[in-house]
């Protein structure tokens, strides 16, 4: 009895520490299996697939594995791990844990800022116009690419020399000194390399190709490293200047998504209320971080806002009684295609929209360098533009 009245007595965890580290763990388990049950192709096309579209049939595995553990993870959790998290949490109590646990966190905030320097000092975006392997180009105020008028520069491509002519407008063109006739019936041309011809003669470009077999006019106002913002407002400054367009082509593809929420230039945005508006670039350290690309994980502004630019270029091309047609290609490897011969994403962007869309896949041997370059070549550009023609023939009559 003696020594029974000497045991030291066990002190119970605090009530209020328990229910709290229940609460936590229980949510945490609850988002998980919730996650998982909604985490559907959509999802991760719009939150971690760099091109916001499947490109190879692993993704749906890899993408159903991952569904499975967080579903796992969640359930152990709520049922075996709850307890044992609880008592443990407890036991330390709150305050022991946040002692401990500081260091670690503070290893990891100066882990994250050394790695964000690193990647910003190593990873600056080049200078288009000291870059010999570009066209003459350059950066304008609000971080866009713009041609250099009025200039021609000779560049390798691959095993290949292309001369890159720009007219006095901005434009690629068969010569430096070439003039847009704006009385004359013209199809505007829009979109980034693939639509500028990057790697072909001026002459071997769908743009040309097109014009030449329609006897129309071509101005194209493609540029390299183009956004669809960035092609949409081009168009729109191009249609202004021009009296009898008969047709805008608009080359879209979906790397381009990435490049359309790129917060380090001026750009579109939605607003609120759904229009598009012209936001500066961030000065937001996260946001402008090299981090984000290297986690993965994406807003989903990106979809919505590409639909929004092609609405609007689509309703441009309208208001000038010009037909408006989107070429949707790929660069590499293209988006996956369901039962119904088209992607997701695909759908998403065009269904609805009230344009004609044309899809052309660049096969590799279609391609500059197999596996090196995946611009299209010659025999890329003539299927290009024999999807162009297809659509356009019985309107593009002059």
């Amino acid at each position: 009895m003696l020594l029974h009245g000497l045991r030291p007595k066990l002190v119970p965890p605090p009530r209020r520490c328990s229910v709290a580290a229940q609460g936590v763990i229980a949510i945490a388990g609850i988002a998980l299996v919730a996650a998982a049950a909604t985490a559907d192709a959509r999802w991760f096309e719009d939150h971690w697939l760099s091109s916001y579209c499947t490109r190879s049939p692993v993704t749906p595995v890899l993408e159903g594995s991952a569904r499975l553990l967080a579903a796992g993870s969640g359930l152990g959790l709520l049922t075996f791990a709850r307890s044992a998290l609880t008592e443990g949490v407890s036991r330390i109590g709150v305050g022991e844990l946040l002692r401990k646990s500081a260091p670690v966190v503070l290893a990891l905030a100066l882990a994250l800022l050394f790695s964000d320097g690193v990647l910003r000092l190593t990873h600056r975006d080049r200078r288009p116009t000291d870059d010999a392997g570009l066209p003459p180009m350059r950066i304008g105020p609000a971080g866009n690419f713009a041609l250099l008028a009025s200039q021609t520069r000779e560049v390798t491509v691959g095993n290949r020399v292309i001369r890159y002519a720009i007219d006095a407008a901005g434009n690629r063109a068969a010569s430096s000194d070439h003039v847009i006739d704006p009385d004359a019936p013209t199809i505007l041309f829009t979109g980034e390399s693939i639509g500028m011809g990057w790697g072909v003669a001026y002459e071997n470009t769908y743009s040309a190709l097109v014009a030449n077999a329609l006897g129309i006019q071509a101005v194209n106002v493609s540029v390299t490293g183009f956004a669809n913002d960035q092609a949409y407002l081009r168009a729109k400054d191009a249609l202004a200047k021009l009296s009898r367009p008969i047709a805008v082509v608009t080359v879209a593809l979906a790397d381009q998504l990435e490049r359309d929420v790129h917060p380090t230039r001026e750009r579109l945005v939605l607003s609120s209320e759904g229009r598009l508006e012209l936001a500066p670039a961030s000065t937001s350290w996260w946001q402008t971080s090299p981090l984000r690309k290297l986690l993965g994980y994406h807003s989903s502004e990106a979809v919505p806002l590409a639909r929004a630019i092609f609405r609007a270029t689509a309703n441009l091309a309208r208001s000038r009684e010009a037909s408006p047609l989107f070429v949707w290609t790929n660069y590499g490897r293209p988006c996956s295609t369901t039962d119904r011969g088209t992607s997701l994403l695909e759908e998403r962007v065009f269904s609805g929209l009230d344009a004609i869309h044309v899809r052309v896949d660049i096969a590799p041997d279609q391609t500059i360098e197999k596996g090196k370059d995946a611009h299209p070549n010659e025999i890329g550009h003539q299927a290009l533009a024999k999807a162009v023609l297809d659509a356009l023939a019985p309107k593009a009559s002059p």
